[in-house]
């Protein structure tokens, strides 16, 4: 059946806008919406989370930085992400430090995402609309555990199942997989300094209707956050990302606390090294025209709250990214609560 590829490709191209390049190989593996930064602080830094002191929050990046909970977490997070075609993700996770007998045997936490891929209407061979309308959505579970291994150095590995149906009334396709993710992160000088790495997305992934082993987009990462000496209210954060079916991505963040650890403000920007050539070739005056930012996010910003409520911190953070060549803005939204 070719109809059926072709509306996969369509609905992955939609789905992968986040997160995907525009290049021969971008969007080639499945599962794009693993990629997506669901939480609103990670969006506002533009990406950056391996080096951040972010708790449960950065669990879906990093499962290492779990190792340094002390308390339950919940945290649930929103992202309309274009609201014209129905597209909206949510990341729903509970976290909580593990011991027994007086011994501590690191963090556990569960964690589950689901996006809404919205839906198509059916093209056939010939370009014309059949009126068949098909619907998609994604989502995953996972699994992490966590401990502080030496000193300050934390180790972490998360283990997920996904699902990707398409479906359609008496016709229904899925692509399935299995993934783990690798982490760890070491915090210096009283955690001024945090390093972080991780490898992502390690596993397979079939279709039921006989596409066979597809896939997965496997990356690897590596971040720093720092504290400058002259500036003690602001964290700079970097990544260095590679995925196996995009360039090599930087994403860059700031967080800058504005009063007494209550509020922050945020912002963060991401770029690829084919946007670094192209820059430096504008320079040299071999402009192209047609040159397009291989990640459709610009310039992100950022909101953070931070406030008691009932023996629980509560924190409440949005996030605006916006895009370019005229793509409509996307707001994402977080709530993090330390019981």
């Amino acid at each position: 059946m070719k109809r059926f590829p072709i509306l996969l490709l369509s609905l992955s191209v939609i789905v992968a806008a986040e997160t995907r390049s525009i290049a021969a190989r971008a969007g080639t593996a499945v599962f794009p919406f693993l990629d997506i930064c669901y939480d609103a602080r990670t969006a506002a830094m533009g990406g950056a989370s391996m080096g951040l002191p972010a708790d449960l929050y950065g669990v879906r990046t990093n499962p290492a930085v779990l190792g340094y909970l002390q308390s339950p977490q919940l945290t649930m997070s929103y992202v309309p992400y274009f609201l014209n075609l129905d597209l909206s993700g949510t990341q729903t996770a509970f976290g909580m430090p593990l011991s027994t007998g007086g011994r501590h045997l690191g963090a556990l936490s569960a964690l589950f995402l689901y996006f809404s891929g919205g839906s198509l209407q059916e093209i056939n061979e010939a370009g014309i609309n059949t009126g068949r309308l098909w619907h998609n959505y994604s989502m995953a579970g996972a699994l992490s555990w966590s401990d502080i291994v030496w000193e300050t150095f934390s180790i972490g590995a998360t283990i997920k199942g996904i699902n990707e149906p398409v479906y359609s009334p008496g016709t229904y396709y899925a692509t399935n997989g299995m993934a783990c993710d690798l982490g760890a992160q070491y915090r210096l000088d009283n955690s001024r300094i945090i390093l972080g790495m991780a490898v992502r997305n390690l596993g397979l992934a079939y279709s039921t209707h006989g596409s066979g082993e597809l896939p997965l987009s496997t990356s690897g990462s590596i971040g720093i956050s720092y504290i400058p000496a002259n500036l003690p209210s602001s964290r700079l954060a970097a990544d260095l990302v590679k995925a196996t079916d995009d360039f090599l991505n930087c994403n860059i963040g700031i967080e800058t606390d504005i009063y007494h650890r209550q509020l922050f403000i945020r912002g963060g920007y991401t770029f690829s090294s084919r946007d670094v050539e192209e820059a430096l070739n504008r320079l040299g005056g071999e402009q192209n025209e047609s040159y397009r930012k291989t990640n459709w996010n610009g310039l992100s910003l950022g909101l953070g709250l931070s406030t008691m409520m009932n023996k629980a911190i509560v924190a409440i953070d949005a996030a605006y990214v916006l895009r370019v060549d005229m793509i409509e803005p996307a707001p994402c939204f977080s709530a993090l609560i330390t019981f």
